[in-house]
């Protein structure tokens, strides 16, 4: 690895989530565009760090990331990318940037919504790829049959 940035994949996950704030929060429908085209191009800059980073000789998962959620019900925070993850969020990383520069020669109406909402389907799908779980883990909850990352 070049070099290390701690919580890479919370950091790529959720920067469309403060730019949707931000975006919600700023008048005027232009500013809106732009913020919400340079948040996408910043996202994107952002996950080119896996690649940077990736490890081809490591078959696991990579910049794994595990944080207590909740403790008293077992449940943690743990994400991860492996090989085919990694793919799947630098496309949608790329394709969100083209995404909303085409839609911002269109959209006229209700701009900020639509830009804020675009964010969140960023995010949610940013998510997806790199959520190790659908409750992101439990360990006190798993039986031993049931497989579990931890």
């Amino acid at each position: 690895m070049a070099f290390s940035i701690p919580d890479l994949l919370t950091i790529i996950t959720f920067l469309p989530l403060i730019g949707a704030v931000i975006v919600g929060l700023v008048g005027g429908d232009n500013l809106k565009k732009q913020l919400t085209l340079i948040v996408t191009l910043l996202t994107f800059v952002v996950s080119l760090m896996l690649l940077v980073n990736w490890d081809n000789g490591n078959g696991g998962m990579q910049f794994m990331e595990s944080h207590p959620w909740f403790p008293q019900l077992g449940i943690n925070y743990i994400m991860g990318v492996d090989g085919i993850s990694l793919f799947l969020v630098l496309l949608t990383t790329l394709l969100m940037p083209i995404t909303i520069y085409f839609s911002n020669l269109y959209v006229n109406e209700q701009v900020g919504l639509y830009m804020v909402l675009m964010l969140l389907l960023e995010t949610a799908m940013i998510g997806v790829f790199l959520a190790l779980d659908l409750v992101l883990s439990s360990s006190s909850s798993s039986s031993a049959s049931s497989p579990c990352i931890c």
